[in-house]
């Protein structure tokens, strides 16, 4: 994978490794009414305390195990039929139900 440096210079993306020691400090991540289909490339806002994903378009719960700080999610108002994958989000404390 490459990423676009400047004006025209290609350079290597950043390797796993790097990527994994980068993460924003977040309270607070708002991603409502994004017209969000897939949850991906959260693991940035490892330390998220709370992850807005209502009003979407959401069809299944996946990539939030990096998210183990999380302790409030919304992911209502989404076409999610099945709970799962949670599990990992051990302090998780409030969820807002899925509609």
């Amino acid at each position: 994978m490459y990423r676009r440096s400047g004006a025209s210079k290609m350079k290597p993306a950043k390797s796993r490794k790097e990527r994994d020691s980068i993460s924003v400090k977040l309270k607070v991540l708002r991603l409502d009414f994004k017209n969000i289909l897939k949850i991906d490339n959260l693991w940035f806002f490892y330390e998220s305390g709370e992850l807005n994903l209502d009003n979407n378009i959401i069809e299944k719960i996946q990539n939030l195990d990096s998210l183990v700080h999380l302790e409030w999610l919304d992911l209502s108002f989404n076409n999610i039929e099945k709970i799962e994958g949670l599990d990992k989000l051990t302090k998780l404390k409030r969820s807002h139900p899925i509609q």
